[in-house]
């Protein structure tokens, strides 16, 4: 999701330098709202992992291989 926020905004620059002001206030609008977006899904995603690992709870690989 990072590597497609930074495509859009070196799109972006690029559009720019050319002269197509229409299109680069696009792509860095795309590029900015993809950033925000990635930046979202990791907190969540730290928020999801971290409780587990302050109380001590394993990742799936350690409960698999307890029941096994």
């Amino acid at each position: 999701m990072l590597g497609w926020a930074v495509a859009f905004l070196i799109a972006a620059v690029i559009v720019a330098i050319l002269g197509f002001a229409g299109s680069a206030t696009t792509l860095a609008l795309m590029a900015k709202v993809l950033f925000w977006v990635f930046v979202v899904g990791m907190v969540v995603s730290l928020a999801m992992y971290l409780p587990g690992r302050i109380h001590g709870l394993k990742g799936p690989r350690e409960h698999r291989r307890r029941g096994a």
